[in-house]
């Protein structure tokens, strides 16, 4: 099972998208609630974030150390910015040795959310998560 954190819009219309999908595996445990908040942090400055359509953090059961996020842009460079951004950057760094990420990214011409999902759990090989 996953809880996932509604999603968050951003202020870009949701077609077309570039979706982003992030798996990321925390080596220890004591990592995960600082990510978590910094994560959080992220989340709330996407209103105000160019380019950005929305995002939904999850996590899976704590002992499996692992937690995904769904985004999507408007645009590539929109998500570069972001991936660049210092507030992104930054937490990277923070956490650079303390994880494991795996990301895919892929266009769609309408944004679904659920769809979104089931195209990352077929990417990942994992369960879907809809």
């Amino acid at each position: 099972m996953i809880l996932k954190l509604p999603w968050k819009p951003g202020p870009a219309p949701t077609s077309p998208a570039v979706v982003a999908v992030t798996r990321t595996d925390f080596a220890r445990y004591r990592d995960m609630l600082r990510a978590s908040i910094l994560a959080l942090r992220l989340r709330r400055a996407l209103p105000r974030t160019e380019g950005a359509i929305g995002l939904v953090l999850a996590m899976e059961p704590p002992w499996r150390r692992r937690s995904w996020s769904i985004s999507a842009w408007s645009t590539p460079e929109e998500l570069r910015a972001f991936l660049t951004s210092p507030e992104h950057v930054a937490i990277v760094r923070q956490f650079r040795d303390k994880v494991t990420v795996r990301s895919e990214t892929w266009t769609v011409s309408q944004l679904v959310l659920a769809d979104a999902w089931i195209e990352a759990s077929r990417r990942f090989d994992v369960p879907s998560q809809s």
